[in-house]
């Protein structure tokens, strides 16, 4: 369970970097990316939904994240 205790914490603070870098530059690239023009960026004007889906992504791992710690916690 310790391992999953460490992937946990791993998955919160990368998908909170990812999210907060996301929204503070407007730009949510990374899996919510696959299959769009690379060059330009994913702005919430010029890709909303692809913008939120890629919120939607960072929080999911986030809150995966958050569960495994708490059965780690919850199994010792």
């Amino acid at each position: 369970m310790q391992k999953n205790k460490v992937l946990g914490w791993i998955f919160i603070v990368i998908g909170a970097w990812y999210l907060l870098s996301g929204v503070v530059t407007n730009d949510m690239s990374g899996l919510a990316s696959l299959g769009y023009n690379p060059d330009a960026p994913m702005s919430f004007q010029l890709a909303p939904v692809r913008f939120v889906l890629g919120i939607a992504i960072n929080a999911l791992i986030i809150y995966c994240g958050i569960r495994m710690v708490r059965q780690a916690r919850a199994a010792n």
